[in-house]
């Protein structure tokens, strides 16, 4: 709760901005997540006694327009959501359940997509709470960018490529 420059991040991960500007980092070795406000404040906003949530290991964030956050809890297998107002909850378990989820993104229709690494795949989560696989075949999907364009960029760490999922087409890589 003080200046950024003076904080100490321990193996800091994923980032994100959030609707106000302010910076999210998943701080993977301190297994909390961190804010810095536009005022260059840094505060933890999970893990620890913050929230009442303890982390394992935060791999990625993803501040959502609507102020909800995001957390993978790459260790826990879990991925967590951070309302506005300071509650948890976390995300059904899809079948098969999470296996070290990584990467997240968002697309305008509000479906969040998660790379269900240790299952080599990526998923997709519709607003209505339903899963399906998006894009599977891959080696070990890491991150996830949503292009403007509506498609997804997945960073697949294991097989060293960069793949272009779209809707109803095979996999290409970029």
């Amino acid at each position: 709760n003080g200046p950024a420059s003076l904080a100490r991040l321990h193996t800091p991960y994923g980032l994100s901005v959030g609707p106000q500007n302010e910076l999210y980092i998943a701080d993977l070795g301190n297994a909390r997540v961190r804010r810095i406000s536009s005022d260059g404040r840094i505060s933890t906003v999970a893990g620890g006694s913050v929230a009442g949530t303890a982390l394992q290991a935060p791999r990625n964030v993803l501040a959502a327009p609507d102020g909800r956050l995001f957390i993978s809890d790459f260790a826990a297998h879990r991925v967590l959501v951070l309302e506005p107002r300071g509650n948890f909850s976390q995300l059904p378990e899809p079948s098969p359940r999470f296996n070290s989820p990584a990467g997240l993104a968002l697309d305008p229709a509000g479906n969040l997509y998660i790379a269900d690494s240790g299952n080599a795949r990526v998923l997709r989560f519709s607003p209505s709470g339903a899963y399906s696989v998006f894009a599977s075949g891959l080696e070990r999907p890491t991150g996830l960018a949503w292009h403007p364009d509506a498609y997804l960029l997945i960073a697949d760490t294991r097989g060293d490529f960069l793949w272009r999922a779209e809707p109803g087409k095979a996999l290409t890589q970029v």
